[in-house]
C-alpha cells in the first residue's frame, strides 16, 4: 500500500530547531506561535486552564513564555503541531483511535524527558520531542487505511473477557500492511527532513532486545521506557505492544538502563510512579484541549 504523508506544519520543524539550538530563541519562538492564529489559540488555551492554576488570565504569548519558560511552550506547540499534521478523524471508533495515540505519544515524550533530567542527561528536550513523534506511522496508518487499522486496536481482556482499547504489535501490522508503524515513522520523519537521529531513536524500537543490551543507545532506551510506563496508564496492564518485550513489564527494560547508569531499578521505578499522575492529567489536558 502507497502511504500518503500529510504536509509537515512549519511551526513543528521550527520549535525543533529552537529546542536543539545552544540557547532558546525566545523571540522567534514567539513569532512562530503569533503568526498562527489556531496556534497561538491552543497555546493561551492551555496555560489558562486548570491544569496551571494561574489566578489571572493570560491572553498574550510573550506573557505565557515568560510565565511558563521556552521549554514548556516549545512542548505545547511541538504537540499542537502534531495534532495540526493529523486532522481530526471521522466515525467515533477512529477518533477514540486517534486520542488513545496522542495521549500515549504525550506521555511518552514527558516520562522521556523526565528520565533524561533525572540521568542529568543534555539531551531532554530530543528525548521530549523523540517520544512525542515515535507513533507517527501510527497515525499515518489511522489515517491511510483506517477500515483495515481500527480492528487491530481492540482486544478482550480476561478474566471478564472486556473488550479493551490496546495497541497492536508491531508484527499484527506487518501481517496487515507490509510494514510497522515504527519503519513507517522512521521513513515519514525522514521524507519530512527532520534531524536524522529522530528516525534512528524510532527505528532501533524496533529491535528493543539490542537496546537493552547496548548503553551507547541511551535514548531509544529511554524512550522505549517512556513508551512502556504509558502504555500502563492508558492500557490494560501488561497486553501493550512495548510491554510484550520485557519480561514482567517494566523491570526488563528499567534493569538495563540501571545498570548502564550505576542505579537501582527499584529507584527508578519509584521515580516514574511518582510522575505517573501528573503525566497523566497532563497528557489528557492536551489532547482533549481544543
Amino acid at each position: 500500500m502507497d502511504f500518503k504523508l500529510p504536509a509537515l506544519p512549519t511551526a513543528l520543524a521550527e520549535v525543533i530547531k529552537i529546542q536543539r539550538a545552544p540557547s532558546p530563541d525566545v523571540e522567534a519562538l514567539v513569532e512562530i506561535i503569533e503568526k498562527d492564529p489556531a496556534l497561538a489559540l491552543y497555546v493561551l488555551r492551555q496555560i489558562n486552564s486548570a491544569y496551571y492554576g494561574l489566578r489571572k488570565e493570560v491572553s498574550q504569548i510573550n506573557r505565557a513564555v515568560t510565565l511558563l519558560g521556552s521549554k514548556k511552550v516549545c512542548n505545547l506547540v511541538l504537540a499542537a503541531a502534531l495534532k495540526q499534521t493529523f486532522p481530526a478523524v471521522k466515525g467515533p471508533t477512529a477518533r477514540a483511535i486517534y486520542q488513545h495515540i496522542l495521549k500515549n505519544s504525550i506521555a511518552t515524550a514527558v516520562f522521556s524527558r523526565d528520565l533524561a533530567d533525572l540521568l542529568h542527561l543534555s539531551s531532554a528536550e530530543t528525548a521530549f520531542t523523540a517520544g512525542l513523534l515515535h507513533q507517527v506511522g501510527r497515525l499515518v496508518l489511522l489515517f491511510n487505511a483506517a477500515d483495515h487499522y481500527v480492528p487491530l486496536w481492540y482486544k478482550r481482556i480476561p478474566p471478564m473477557k472486556q473488550v479493551s482499547l490496546v495497541s497492536p504489535f508491531p508484527k499484527a501490522e506487518r501481517d496487515r500492511f507490509k510494514t510497522d508503524y515504527l519503519h513507517l515513522g522512521a521513513m515519514a520523519l525522514k521524507r519530512w527532513g527532520l534531524p536524522d537521529e529522530f528516525a534512528a531513536i524510532v527505528q532501533r524500537l524496533r529491535t528493543l532486545e539490542l537496546v537493552t543490551q547496548s548503553p551507547i543507545r541511551i535514548l531509544p532506551l529511554i524512550v522505549a521506557i517512556g513508551r512502556s510506563v504509558a502504555e500502563g496508564i492508558f492500557e490494560p496492564e501488561g497486553y501493550g505492544s512495548f510491554a510484550a518485550y520485557a519480561v514482567n513489564g517494566r523491570p526488563t527494560l528499567l534493569t538495563a538502563l540501571a545498570q548502564s547508569r550505576n542505579l537501582t531499578v527499584e529507584a527508578l521505578d519509584e521515580f516514574l510512579d511518582s510522575r505517573r499522575e501528573d503525566v497523566q492529567e497532563y497528557a489528557q489536558s492536551l489532547v482533549h484541549l481544543a
